[in-house]
Parts: C-alpha cells; structure tokens; sequence
C-alpha cells in the first residue's frame, strides 16, 4: 500500500482547476493520486500537471487509480493507497452541466434541489474511507455548505471543504489589501455575487483587522463584484484551496483562511489548518450559536431549511409551477438524511423526465 499526501476523487473542472494549481507550486509538492471514472481524462490531467510543473523547473507525480465509487472500485483504491487527506470532488449534478428545463427548475426552486445529487457520492467515499483509513482527513467539495451537514447526519466523520466562503473571501482580499479579512458566509453569497444582487439574502458578515464591517459596506459588493457564472470560477476555487491542502497534509505551515462546511456545519467559517485538522477560530465577540444561525438562514436562499435531520424546500411548489412549468411531487418537497440514497432515486427518475443533460 502506498502512502499519498492526498487523494482526490473527480475528473471535472474544478479537480482539473485544482491540480494545476498545484502543479504551480512544484517545490512544495504533496504526494498527488487522482481517483475517477473516466481514466482518460485523469492520464490526460497528470500529463498536463506534471508539464506545468516542469515548466516552472518542478515536478508533480501524479499517480492515478480508475474509480466507478462502487464499494468494490473504492475498496480497491483504499487498498491501493493510504492517503493523509481525501478530498471528493465528485458528484452526480454539475452545477455547469444541466439540460434547459432541469436548469430553469433548479433555478426556481432553489440549489437545494441539488443536495442529493451532491452528497451521494461524497457519502459513499467519505464512509470507504473513514472505515478503511480512519486517521485520514476527510474533506468534500461538492456544495459543501449543506452536504457535509448531510454526511454528518448520516454518521460520517468530515472535515470540512472547499471552495464558497474561500471565493468570497479572496475576493475581499483583492479588495482590501494588507487587510486580514474574517468573514462568515454562505454558499448563497456566491450565488448572490454571479447575479449581482443579493435578493433577499443577508450580505456576508465581515471582519478587516478584527473590527466588524459595518453592514452597510458589506451589502454594497454586490454592486462591486459579479462573478462569472461558469465553471472559470473553479480556478479561485482551486487556488485558494492549495496551501489549507498543504497545511492539512503536513507539507506546509499551518495556515489560517475560511472553509465551507466545517465538522460538517453549514455554510463557512474563518479557520485555522495544521495536520491535526481544522480548527474554528472566530472572530471575537462571535458566537457559535450565531454564526450557526447566521448561515442557516442563508440556506433559504438556496431553496432549503434543515432541523434536526429533516431537509425541506422552502419555495412553494405552485409557484414554483407557475414559474417554470414544471410540478415537483410530494416525495421531493423533503427529506431526511438517513433515507439519502432512496431520495437520490426519486430525483434522478424525476430529472430523467426534464430531458437529457447537455
């Protein structure tokens, strides 16, 4: 069995993002095995991964192992290597990759909608590993806000993610440099930022220096900032994730920035990283109750409220059908953690109705 710095289970854009962020920092390289379905795209990945690195006089050895997150597959790829971190970065919905009717329905009733597809295949790695590997560091980039509430729900052990909270805030580190920047924020708040409007969500809570912004300042970056709404995204995503990997991995200095979905909390918080895991470390004067509360109500705007296990959609269904044409049935409307792979049948049936994806 061979011991990896870290492994990552994915193909798509933001692992791609991911590795060649990597790939620019060759002399503190981790140890680097991808694990996915499609073996092409991973062979084609390290190539591309270990020429940017050579380019920049590195190197990035990255071994690959194929993957369908089967139990066989995944006990295969835990028996194959033994890694100090996990990170999935595999889902069952893109948020890039939708057919028309699917998308326009998402959009009306809320990225919520999502969550089943986001967390079946976390759930399945995460559980391989932690009963496999259970020293290993668990993490889950798939809309980790609110799937790794799911896992923890469902009696799983997971660190924490990327991406959401990091993007929002590395961009208020371009805004305010030599500044440090706490913030506590939500996956609704990068939502917020590609429309440009925060509709009827709480702006972010924001700390420069250790003093609270004023509220009235952190509403006005809507109006500042418009994120792309593609998958060009991942590459802030990918960026920001590096040196928490490195801390995480032991391959670096312990590292302090903000991460989604944190022992499986919702939404994102400042942190701190080092090879014991992550580590909260709010601002002072904030509560945990109150950045709890906080990010919970941010979970409207994407569509859902969560109370002991239960996750619900919060739109109505009647508008929701007047909206887009298309009539959500009781059985989708809620959910509970422990029935997670019977609900993700219902809705890939009902998705397969909307059309293929494109």
């Amino acid at each position: 069995m061979k011991e990896v710095d870290l492994l990552v289970f994915g193909s798509g854009s933001l692992t791609h993002a991911l590795v060649l962020a990597l790939a620019t920092r060759p002399r503190e390289r981790l140890s680097l095995t991808l694990a996915a379905r499609n073996e092409a795209a991973l062979t084609e990945l390290a190539l591309l991964a270990g020429a940017r690195a050579a380019a920049l006089d590195g190197s990035l050895p990255v071994g690959i192992l194929p993957c369908d997150y089967s139990d066989e597959a995944l006990t295969r790829v835990f028996d194959s290597v033994k890694p100090r971190v996990v990170l999935v970065l595999a889902s069952r919905q893109s948020p890039w990759s939708m057919s028309p009717r699917w998308r326009a329905l998402v959009s009306a009733a809320g990225y919520g909608l999502t969550l089943p597809f986001q967390a079946v295949l976390a759930e399945a790695v995460i559980r391989a590993a932690n009963e496999r590997h259970s020293g290993a560091i668990c993490l889950n980039g798939c809309y980790p806000d609110l799937t790794n509430s799911v896992l923890k729900d469902r009696g799983l052990r997971v660190e924490g993610g990327i991406g959401n909270i990091a993007i929002v805030a590395a961009v208020l580190k371009s805004l305010y440099p030599g500044n440090r920047v706490q913030l506590v924020a939500h996956h609704a708040h990068v939502s917020a930022l590609i429309r440009g409007s925060w509709g009827g969500t709480p702006p972010p809570m924001v700390w420069l220096d250790g003093r609270a912004q004023d509220p009235s300042e952190s509403a006005a970056l809507a109006t500042r900032v418009r994120l792309p709404a593609d998958d060009a995204l991942n590459q802030v995503t990918g960026a920001a994730a590096v040196p928490m990997l490195q801390a995480l991995a032991g391959r670096g200095a312990p590292w302090r920035g903000h991460a989604p979905g944190v022992h499986g909390q919702i939404g994102g918080c400042p942190v701190r990283a080092s090879p014991q895991g992550l580590h909260v470390e709010l601002p002072t004067g904030l509560s945990l109750e109150e950045m709890h509360s906080a990010n919970l109500e941010c979970c409207r705007s994407d569509g859902l409220t969560v109370r002991d296990g239960l996750y619900s959609l919060t739109r109505d269904p009647d508008d929701v059908e007047r909206e887009v044409g298309v009539c959500l049935p009781d059985a989708l409307l809620r959910w509970r953690a422990a029935s997670l792979n019977e609900q993700v049948d219902r809705l890939e049936a009902f998705r397969e109705t909307l059309g293929p994806l494109q």
